[in-house]
Parts: C-alpha cells; sequence; structure tokens
C-alpha cells in the first residue's frame, strides 16, 4: 500500500486560517464591525475575510500567483473538459432559473451588488484558490510518490466538502450552531464541479464567473 508522505507545514495552518475567516464572517453578522454599508447582507465581515485572503496570497504566493488561480490564462491539464463543464453549468443553471424560479428578483441595490461580488470574491479566493493551493503544496511529496491522481482527487474532495461545510453551518443570531446537512447539498455539488473547472483550466476565472452566475441569475432572467 503507497504511504502518502505530506507536508504539514502547509497542511496545519489550512484549519485555523479556515476559523479565522469563519470568526470574520460571524462577527460581521453579528454587527461587531459596524454597518458600512446598508443592506441584509455582510458586506463587513465578507470585506475583512477579503483583506484577510489578499494578505494570505501577498505573504505565499506572491511570486506564483497563477497557483492560486490568478491568471488569465486557461491552459490547465484538461482545458477542453473544464471549458465544456462550465458551459453545461451555466446553461443548466440558466435554465433551471427560467423555469423553477420564474420572475425576475428585485431587492435593494446594495444588495443586488453584494451578490455580484462579496460572494464570488471571498468565497473562491478561499476554497478554489488559497486552500486547493495549499493542499497541493501539502502534497507535493505525495505527488513525486508517484500519487498526483489520488492527491489531486483528495484536494478537490477536501474544498468541496469545506465549501458545503461553509453553508451548512451557521448560527441563531446568538452563538448557537445550526447545521443544515441535506438543504446545501447543491452548494456542496457546485463546490465540486467548481473545483474541477479550476483544476481543469488552472484558472479562477470560470469558478468566478459561475459563482456569480449562480447567485445573480434570477435578478437577470
Amino acid at each position: 500500500m503507497l504511504r502518502l508522505r505530506v507536508d504539514w507545514a502547509w497542511l496545519i495552518p489550512i484549519p485555523i486560517l479556515a476559523f479565522v475567516a469563519k470568526l470574520i464572517l460571524l462577527e460581521g453578522s453579528a454587527g461587531t464591525f459596524g454597518d458600512w454599508i446598508p443592506g441584509r447582507y455582510n458586506w463587513e465581515g465578507k470585506l475583512l475575510a477579503i483583506i484577510l485572503f489578499l494578505g494570505v496570497v501577498a505573504a505565499l504566493f506572491r511570486n506564483k500567483l497563477s497557483f492560486v488561480g490568478l491568471t488569465w490564462s486557461q491552459d490547465g491539464p484538461f482545458r477542453n473538459i473544464a471549458l465544456c463543464l462550465a458551459l453545461f453549468c451555466a446553461v443548466s443553471w440558466g435554465a433551471a432559473s427560467i423555469f423553477q424560479f420564474p420572475g425576475v428578483r428585485s431587492a435593494p441595490l446594495s444588495d443586488v451588488l453584494y451578490q455580484f461580488t462579496m460572494p464570488t470574491l471571498e468565497e473562491e479566493r478561499w476554497y478554489r484558490g488559497i486552500l486547493l493551493a495549499m493542499l497541493f503544496k501539502g502534497f507535493d511529496q505525495a505527488r513525486e510518490q508517484g500519487a498526483p491522481v489520488l492527491t489531486t482527487v483528495l484536494a478537490v474532495l477536501v474544498s468541496s466538502l469545506s465549501f458545503w461545510g461553509a453553508h451548512a453551518i451557521g448560527t441563531d443570531g446568538n452563538w448557537g450552531v445550526l447545521f443544515d446537512v441535506s438543504g446545501h447539498l447543491i452548494a456542496g455539488a457546485f463546490g465540486l464541479i467548481w473545483a474541477v473547472i479550476r483544476v481543469g483550466t488552472g484558472s479562477l476565472l470560470l469558478p468566478m464567473l459561475l459563482h456569480t452566475w449562480t447567485n445573480t441569475a434570477g435578478y437577470i432572467i
């Protein structure tokens, strides 16, 4: 049996960063940072989490931004498959929005702008950017042992499960924890698909566009 060696210096900080980011988001929801932008969404927590992740990118990957998907290039290892998958996702979600949720949604401008920007900028930067990059770094030794497919699949699954967990776990506003196992399965499915596209293209561009489309299609069609 292949014993996979990992670099714990890259893996141990992952849950710490995830905890800090989640704490920032929860404190933002609780109003700890004030109410900079009116509306019902957590602008403050998202903006501070984005700043945190930009700092992490600058500290760890400033000389290799493409490693966290910050590149326009779409020259990943299975680009054509990823592009077809992205097109399928965009069309199928558009169709679902038309037939399952008829009518264009209306909301205050600040709420619409939030959905067009904050979830994509914060969540893609972490789940399909920094998290995947740190997992790949941590698994580098195992990849060199001859298990590149296994470690890639493992990294994608960890990223996807983390994305699902972040949507399934919430708070009741009084630091009580809520855990909706099945209600956010679609978020986990999207997280898996977007992670595959990210690896396939080598870029965060398509996952970011798809994430934004998923959150905002109801405001457009």
